[in-house]
């Protein structure tokens, strides 16, 4: 992701899907981005959202890997209070020829259909 992409935490029920908690975030020039939750989610499913990007050339959603799911609580035998979400962001208009590597090796099996219409053209 660049600086400035929007990421979105997103805690809700289990039972009917209804948003309990919402917080959102600007990543920083590395990419990153912080979130502090003051509760526990134990209960409620949360998940990490890019929502959007400041690039033109780099604002297309990646729709296989959308969210990022977190848990927020301290009932699961994690010491630390932090929390950490698997990598989320953005694909380019143009692709670069070493990108169809690197999708490959994440999605050795079957890549997902919106990676093989991009390397069709």
């Amino acid at each position: 992701m660049y600086t400035d992409a929007l990421v979105r935490l997103e805690c809700r029920s289990r039972e009917n899907e209804t948003v309990i908690y919402t917080e959102d975030a600007t990543t920083d020039d590395n990419g990153s981005y912080k979130l502090y939750v003051n509760a526990d989610f134990q209960e409620q499913i949360c998940e990490v959202t890019a929502i959007k990007s400041n690039t033109d050339d780099c604002n297309e959603k990646f729709d296989a890997i959308e969210r990022a799911r977190v848990l927020i609580t301290k009932k699961n035998g994690i010491q630390s209070a932090a929390r950490y979400a698997n990598p989320l962001g953005f694909m380019k208009k143009e692709i670069s020829d070493e990108c169809k590597e690197v999708i490959e090796e994440l999605f050795p099996e079957d890549m997902p259909d919106e990676f093989k219409k991009k390397f069709e053209n």
